[in-house]
Order: structure tokens, then C-alpha cells, then sequence
């Protein structure tokens, strides 16, 4: 009997965790700013355009 109850606690332990975590993983990903992202300067080593087809 002593071992189902610490095997119910750790479940209780693990759901909170893991509520805990999946909470924190949504709110974070409703901070982003899916504003457009503008930059100052990229530095590009080079720069490969294609033709509309898709041949170069």
C-alpha cells in the first residue's frame, strides 16, 4: 500500500511539472511579435538569385 501511495504522489508531482511546463511553453509563444521584422544591416557571404524557372 505504501508504494501505490508514493507512486500516486510522484504522478501528482509529475502532472503538476509537466502542466507547469506546457503553461509556460504557450505563453511564451503568444509573446512573440509576429510583427515584420526589419533589420539595419545583413552581412551575407553570397547571394544566389535563380530565374523564375527555377534554372540559373
Amino acid at each position: 500500500m505504501e508504494k501505490l501511495q508514493r507512486e500516486i504522489r510522484l504522478l501528482k508531482v509529475y502532472s503538476l511539472v509537466l502542466t507547469t511546463v506546457l503553461i509556460a511553453f504557450f505563453l511564451m509563444a503568444f509573446r512573440h511579435d509576429f510583427g515584420k521584422q526589419r533589420f539595419q544591416e545583413i552581412d551575407v557571404e553570397r547571394k544566389v538569385a535563380g530565374a523564375l524557372k527555377g534554372s540559373l
